[in-house]
């Protein structure tokens, strides 16, 4: 598909709808907006001009002008995405919503706060904490990420195995579609099944369908009780064994159960120059809130008593905020940890039925040993996500790795989709693993997705080369 570039003229026009001031042409500033978490040059692309709009006025008016002369748009938010899906791969116009980043109302009646897309995820529960109240649908990147990204990639994360990801909480959005109508899509309403439901369609579309410019999400109240509990196990497969039999055999939900391999742990460990006091082959890092500590006490006692069952090699518990927060620093750390000795690699996050996590995470590490590369993997158990990063071996070439690693994500993927899996759990498609589409979803779906994208963007100005392979 052929675009416009930007003219003189369509920058005189930008200009007057959003301010000189909030326009970027230069090269050394457009720099920020050419990549995402992403690494490699081939996910890296220049916008020609990035343009910082104020309210949903302006976002109307520069998709119609776009729309119009035909200019590829993407939107973005902070650029902390892990698919490249806020990378302009056809230039044109970065429609960055920094300068749209405020909290518009918290409604205790109602159970609600309206956002509009750049704020960043942490804030909302900082404000929230004092009300008594949380959004639980935030992702693993919280500190960093913004709810219009989040809302892009339906993002997910740790606490998803009880709380579910961001799309179980998004009650209303204002949109704009390409041609610059604006859509007003729910409300503050529990229930609604008047027409076809344009939200879940929308949230996970990764900007290809539509601009959301505002977001109103449910909320619950905070759990007054919460602790932690880490367990230490000699291998992989006897964590993530166990991270099932939580629930099937104790019958406890948890609000987040972690695993990390050793390598994983090992590379955290040295990044933070922490040690452990147990060589574990593998940690479960498990969260459990309620509303009492007796109700807790008591779900400690039936975990205590189903590891003694379940060759547990030592068992940690956290029950004040500063002991939590260093249990969970190990796994937060991680791919930063990573990122910094390994800085080529593959991060993916496959995701597969909780019951084929186990034999899931031991195929990989043996693909990894076939392929001759090593493998850090780690993720949310309890749901399924497991993120593996491939990593570049330092006496391998970068052609060598490049024909290499499509092959081994392949087989990967081919093996997730067999046992009921797919590609991604929560960092979306992007222009990452579009080609790989056909490797778990049939044609005619596909196709449909083509023809959902042709209906609401005719011209394909909206975040192209993302997504549909």
């Amino acid at each position: 598909m052929t675009f416009q570039r930007i003219t003189a003229a369509d920058l005189e026009i930008l200009r007057s709808i959003a301010g000189a001031e909030h326009i970027i042409t230069e090269q050394e500033k457009l720099l920020p907006y050419s990549h995402d978490e992403v690494p490699g040059e081939k996910y890296r692309a220049y916008p020609e001009v990035v343009v910082k709009p104020k309210g949903t006025n302006e976002v109307a008016a520069i998709l119609a002008h776009a729309n119009r002369r035909r200019i590829a748009v993407t939107s973005r938010g902070a650029g902390t995405g892990l698919s490249g899906a806020a990378v302009p791969m056809a230039g044109g116009i970065v429609l960055s919503f920094e300068r749209m980043d405020k909290i518009l109302e918290v409604d205790r009646d109602n159970l609600t706060i309206t956002v509009e897309p750049g704020v960043l995820t942490k804030k909302i529960n900082d404000l929230l904490a004092s009300h008594g109240l949380f959004y639980p649908g935030y992702p693993m990147s919280k500190e960093s990420c913004t709810v219009g990204g989040n809302v892009a990639t339906n993002a997910g994360g740790g606490r998803a195995v009880k709380y579910g990801v961001t799309g179980r909480y998004v009650l209303g959005l204002e949109a704009v579609l390409p041609g610059g109508e604006v859509l007003e899509l729910g409300g503050k309403r529990v229930k609604d099944v008047t027409g076809y439901n344009m939200i879940p369609l929308i949230v996970g579309s990764e900007g290809t369908l539509a601009v959301v410019t505002k977001i109103i999400l449910k909320l619950l109240p905070l759990p007054p009780a919460q602790v932690d509990l880490l367990f230490l196990f000699s291998d992989i497969e006897k964590a993530t064994t166990f991270s099932s039999a939580i629930t099937s055999k104790a019958k406890i939900i948890p609000a987040a159960v972690e695993f990390m391999d050793h390598f994983a742990v090992e590379l955290a460990c040295q990044y933070l120059q922490e040690t452990l006091p147990h060589q574990a082959g593998a940690l479960l890092l498990v969260q459990l809130d309620g509303a009492t500590e007796n109700e807790l006490l008591t779900a400690c006692e039936t975990l205590g008593e189903l590891a003694e069952t379940m060759e547990v090699l030592e068992i940690y518990i956290a029950n004040d905020a500063a002991t939590r927060k260093k249990l969970w620093q190990i796994r937060e750390i991680i791919a930063e940890a990573v990122k910094a000795k390994y800085p080529v690699q593959s991060n993916e996050d496959i995701v597969v039925p909780v019951s084929q996590v186990s034999a899931f995470v031991t195929f990989l590490h043996q693909l990894a040993q076939r392929f001759n590369c090593q493998v850090v993997s780690y993720g949310h158990a309890a749901d399924g996500n497991i993120h593996a990063r491939f990593l570049k071996r330092t006496d391998q070439s970068q052609d060598e790795w490049e024909i290499q690693l499509p092959l081994l994500l392949k087989e990967a993927y081919r093996h997730a989709a067999a046992v009921g899996g797919t590609i991604s759990g929560e960092h979306g498609i992007g222009a990452k693993k579009r080609m790989y589409l056909p490797e778990v979803m049939g044609s005619a779906e596909i196709e449909l997705m083509h023809r959902l994208k042709k209906a609401f963007d005719p011209r394909g100005i909206l975040n192209p080369g993302k997504v549909l392979p």
